[in-house]
């Protein structure tokens, strides 16, 4: 059986030790020093929206994946997801739940702006973030929507936007 569950400590730093490999690739790429115990601590404090999904075996919960929103200022919120080997285990309900209780959460909360960095070569995180309604932002300019020289070796990375409204394009 599959469950999501507010974030907590404990849940989010398995996941965070456990990622996936392109996750950890991503996620330290923008961190100034590898440490997920102090990542799940930041992620937990800091993000009013978040969750963990996991199975249930053995009448235990087993967390698989982490995701949330931190407000960046009025308006505006990052998001982060990452997830152990395991997520295809709960994708679908990830998915459902970002759609049906996450997106909607932000927008009472008044969000305009969603975002998140991805890192160029994240082929799943781009097609699921694409599955959830977001847009490379300024994938029509020249660079294709690239952030060059993004990460701490020079990586590549993509902004990933939803807008709560369309946006005046002046």
């Amino acid at each position: 059986m599959i469950e999501i569950r507010a974030a907590n400590w404990r849940d989010v730093s398995f996941v965070a030790s456990a990622m996936r490999d392109w996750d950890w690739r991503e996620i330290w790429a923008t961190r100034s020093r590898i440490d997920p115990a102090g990542l799940a601590y930041q992620l937990v404090t800091m993000s009013p929206w978040a969750w963990t999904a996991g199975e249930i075996r053995d009448d235990r919960y087993h967390p698989i994946a982490a995701l949330g929103a931190a407000q960046q200022w009025p308006g505006v919120a990052h998001a982060w997801m990452f997830a152990t080997p395991d997520f295809r285990k709960v994708a679908r309900a990830v998915t459902d739940h970002a759609l049906a209780v996450f997106k909607p959460a932000l927008l009472d909360a008044g969000l305009r702006r969603l975002e998140c960095h991805s890192m160029a070569g994240h082929g799943a995180a781009h097609r699921w973030l694409r599955r959830l309604g977001a847009r490379i932002e300024n994938a029509d300019s020249g660079s294709g929507g690239a952030v060059p020289a993004f990460g701490a070796d020079g990586q590549t990375f993509y902004r990933f936007v939803w807008l709560a409204e369309p946006q005046d394009a002046s």
